[in-house]
């Protein structure tokens, strides 16, 4: 019996020949200690390349029209508001439109990461996460996968927003979390449930929404606002 749910992260085209190039990546971060640190762990990394490290929004916004880097890094320092955190994606989008753009933060708070994902970052790391997590994410971030960090995304899942009509609590969290870029693996350890529930919430979610795809189900989610 065939199911119902989409195989996870299906490789687009041309993104088996990205997989094989180095990942250039632009690391702006306002602490000189920091920074140096992050520039030396990618450094060491196959497969990635540092090709700029500004200090400062103005530095960062040069620095990546410049560069047009695969992934920026992006440690908004001193802690801005969410309205600045937005409009600062913004600008840095606009001046390289194929980069993605990585938020790091101390924060765990929703409403700073909804922010950012609106304006179009592509992902949002807690700096208290794992060296490797961090690889990880940029790896995801330059084939367009969305990274959100797990403490992060629960706390955007489980936000009392308006939820869709006929899904119940728990399927809204799932589209949420798939909307974010968690796989039914990734969920099932975040929510505590087993993959199989998962699959069956989410089988249970495309027959409501009548979608059949997960691209489809990401841009249910955009058009109703279920993550901004």
């Amino acid at each position: 019996m065939t199911s119902a749910v989409p195989a996870e992260d299906q490789a687009a085209p041309g993104q088996s020949e990205q997989a094989n190039a180095s990942i250039s990546v632009m690391v702006a971060q306002g602490h000189a200690i920091v920074r140096t640190a992050l520039v030396n762990l990618l450094h060491s990394q196959k497969g990635v390349e540092v090709v700029a490290a500004p200090e400062g929004s103005e530095a960062t916004v040069r620095m990546a029209h410049a560069n047009k880097p695969d992934v920026i890094l992006y440690d908004p320092l001193p802690p801005i508001s969410s309205a600045d955190l937005a409009a600062s994606v913004g600008l840095i989008r606009a001046a390289s439109p194929d980069s993605k753009v990585m938020i790091l933060s101390d924060s765990s708070e929703p409403v700073p990461a909804q922010a950012a994902i609106r304006a179009g970052a592509a992902g949002y790391m807690l700096k208290s996460e794992a060296p490797e997590d961090l690889l990880r994410a940029i790896k995801r971030a330059a084939r367009g996968v969305p990274w959100i960090s797990p403490q992060v995304a629960l706390a955007i899942a489980s936000l009392g927003s308006e939820r869709a009509e006929h899904l119940t609590e728990r399927e809204t969290e799932v589209v949420r979390l798939v909307a974010l870029g968690y796989t039914n693996k990734e969920m099932a350890e975040l929510m505590h449930l087993s993959v199989r529930t998962i699959e069956s919430h989410r089988a249970n979610i495309l027959t409501k929404l009548d979608v059949t795809s997960r691209s489809q189900l990401v841009r249910y989610a955009l058009d109703h606002e279920m993550i901004a």
